[in-house]
């Protein structure tokens, strides 16, 4: 049987001060339960604090932020472009 690999997209910074009930607890959920079916090495976890969330849920982890249009456009508007 070949290994699937399960890519998680959250909102979630594991513990420490970005904290967010809600999210956290979908994620834990979402990761407790899928680690069941493909193990804990099949996922990978996308969020804006990919530190402190392998810590918390001990599994692969990606940095992806977690903008709205709006917060893009103002970074994009503010961050100094090098020359």
């Amino acid at each position: 049987m070949e290994n699937k690999k399960i890519f998680i997209i959250a909102d979630a910074a594991g513990y420490g001060e970005h904290y967010h009930v809600g999210d956290e607890a979908m994620t834990e959920v979402a990761i407790h339960r899928l680690s069941d079916i493909v193990g804990k090495e099949n996922l990978i976890l996308a969020c804006p604090h990919p530190r402190t969330a392998a810590k918390a849920y001990g599994v692969k982890t990606v940095w992806l932020p977690m903008h709205s249009i709006k917060t893009w456009i103002m970074l994009i508007l503010l961050t100094p472009i090098p020359t």
